[in-house]
């Protein structure tokens, strides 16, 4: 990986890492890597990221990744956002 001009510009403030989150989950819906996803989801949790931005993130990918991946999403998604005892 390049340690160039836009690496050493990295910003490394909250709200980059949230930023950085919603990106990679936006992005890991359209190439569909759901296990990822779910890590990835839990990571943002743990970022302070509310369940109602969770969701603004992925609304958008059935738009731009396609309905399939975004129905995708929200089901391993709702795998971390849902308690495990209210789980289908």
């Amino acid at each position: 990986m390049s340690t160039g001009p836009l690496l050493r510009a990295r910003n490394t403030d909250v709200s980059s890492r949230i930023a950085r989150h919603c990106i990679t989950i936006a992005i890991l819906v359209s190439l569909g890597r759901w296990e990822e996803l779910e890590m990835h989801v839990r990571a943002a949790l743990e970022e302070d990221l509310s369940q109602d931005q969770i969701a603004e993130v992925l609304l958008p990918t059935a738009s731009y990744g396609g309905v399939p991946a975004d129905s995708a999403a929200f089901d391993y998604a709702d795998r971390v956002l849902r308690p495990k005892d209210t789980r289908a």
